[in-house]
């Protein structure tokens, strides 16, 4: 069986930056919404990753409050194969993710470190469980894309 998730080892960004976005984005510490993956990522983050990891990609910040039913990645003009996330917070210390098969039936399941890069294959079915009630899961991502013409 193929993997869903690849870790790989690159730098990891500076705890100073990750706490400075926490402390001043408007996600924190009120963020209602179950998921969110936002455009209005740190500058510091966005630069420092630009540098240390891959100058043609953009970061983003994805935050998650809740448990994330089945679901696939889409684009508009591109389908991500991949996604390449730094999980800065968990969520809780049970959270899993779940890949599954078209049918809806499991496939893998993962436990993700935090505090490391990791590829996650967001072109399968996969779901997000565990989440607990006050705790934020929320990590850098950059998207990599196959155009599909």
């Amino acid at each position: 069986m193929a993997e869903c998730i690849r870790y790989i080892n690159l730098p990891k960004p500076p705890s100073s930056i990750l706490e400075d976005f926490k402390q001043t984005s408007d996600m924190f510490p009120d963020f209602n919404d179950a998921f969110l993956k936002t455009e209005e990522y740190c500058e510091l983050i966005d630069e420092w990753c630009k540098i240390n990891i891959c100058d043609s990609l953009k970061f983003g910040v994805q935050v998650i409050k809740h448990d994330v039913s089945k679901h696939k990645d889409n684009g508009n003009l591109y389908i991500p194969q991949s996604k390449l996330v730094y999980l800065v917070e968990s969520g809780g210390k049970d959270v899993i993710t779940k890949f599954w098969f078209d049918n809806d039936k499991l496939f893998r399941e993962y436990k993700i470190k935090t505090k490391c890069w990791h590829l996650i294959k967001v072109n399968t079915l996969h779901s997000v469980h565990g989440i607990e009630p006050n705790k934020i899961r929320w990590g850098i991502s950059a998207q990599m894309f196959h155009n599909v013409e």
